[in-house]
């Protein structure tokens, strides 16, 4: 059988079924089908040097409380293009997710800082009311990748600023 989703169209039900999810830039021309397309894939046929994937992880909020969801996982190169000062954790590469009953959390927004709007739908779907009970959030991938495991920690609502250029940025958090 054939699956095919939007990666920001995976739910908690996806993840449980299939903890490994591959980009599926090889069929981006059929129909329907875009660069954020995934398809479930066997962790024995993750294959670093030539994908990305979204893999499974375990999150815990500041307060304690658990939750599941996807960070990205890739050993393709990133070229060094972009310097980004203060990403510490790779989040903009990882771009963790976790996922709820009422949808996504991201934490991740590139070069766009997220509204007031956004964070507060977020800690909606999180269901808190405090950026001291989410914040920070450790994560890790919950099985044995092939190039090691994959964890970190996420301060805030994580998006870029320009320093001195385009290609030059710092990583900022809001709450």
């Amino acid at each position: 059988m054939k699956i095919r989703k939007q990666v920001y169209g995976l739910t908690l039900d996806d993840v449980a079924r299939h903890p490994v999810w591959e980009y599926a830039l090889d069929e981006e021309g059929e129909h329907g089908q875009d660069e954020a397309t995934v398809r479930p894939v066997a962790i024995e046929e993750i294959d670093l040097q030539h994908s990305s994937y979204m893999v499974r992880a375990r999150f815990q909020l500041a307060d304690g409380t658990a939750a599941i969801g996807t960070v990205t996982v890739s050993g393709l190169p990133d070229d060094g293009i972009i310097k980004i000062d203060g990403d510490r954790d790779g989040n903009a590469r990882r771009q963790p997710v976790i996922l709820t009953k009422s949808g996504q959390v991201g934490f991740w927004f590139g070069g766009m800082k997220p509204k007031d709007k956004e964070i507060a739908d977020a800690y909606l779907a999180l269901g808190r009311k405090t950026p001291a009970a989410v914040f920070p959030i450790t994560y890790k991938v919950d099985m044995e990748l092939p190039e090691g495991s994959a964890c970190g920690r996420i301060g805030g609502f994580q998006y870029l600023e320009n320093r001195t250029s385009c290609l030059d940025c710092v990583m900022k958090e809001a709450r």
